[in-house]
């Protein structure tokens, strides 16, 4: 795993890492020793095959994910990530896009203190 940044310096980062096209592979929802949640998000960069960029998000304030089997697993057409106060914001389905701000129509979203950003081994297409 490469560490490619975390927090501030990341949030920048995703300015030029895009994860427009991609695909959620996977969600990692668990606690700490200490009770805090952790979730982890790997994305399967489609515009860069076999190419796995994984985020940790820390200091969960809130998230929401739906699914249903009508829909195919978690492709990213767009996405939104603010700053807000003291936290970050990511969603992966906002209800607009341009928003600097949350809404209350956005979807499949982590509300977050603070983040680290990873690429993984590259796995091989299939």
């Amino acid at each position: 795993m490469e560490f490619i940044g975390k927090d501030h310096a990341l949030f920048e980062q995703l300015n030029k890492i895009y994860i427009i096209s991609s695909s959620i592979r996977r969600f990692n929802i668990f606690t700490t020793d200490d009770d805090k949640l952790v979730v982890e998000v790997e994305f399967k960069l489609l515009y860069d095959p076999g190419a796995i960029l994984k985020l940790r998000f820390l200091g969960i304030k809130e998230y929401s994910f739906y699914w249903s089997s009508i829909y195919h697993f978690y492709y990213v057409e767009t996405y939104t990530l603010i700053k807000k106060d003291n936290l970050f914001y990511i969603c992966f389905d906002p209800e607009d896009e341009s928003s600097l701000d949350i809404l209350e129509g956005d979807q499949d979203f982590i509300l977050f203190g603070s983040f680290e950003g990873y690429y993984m081994d590259r796995i091989t297409p299939v």
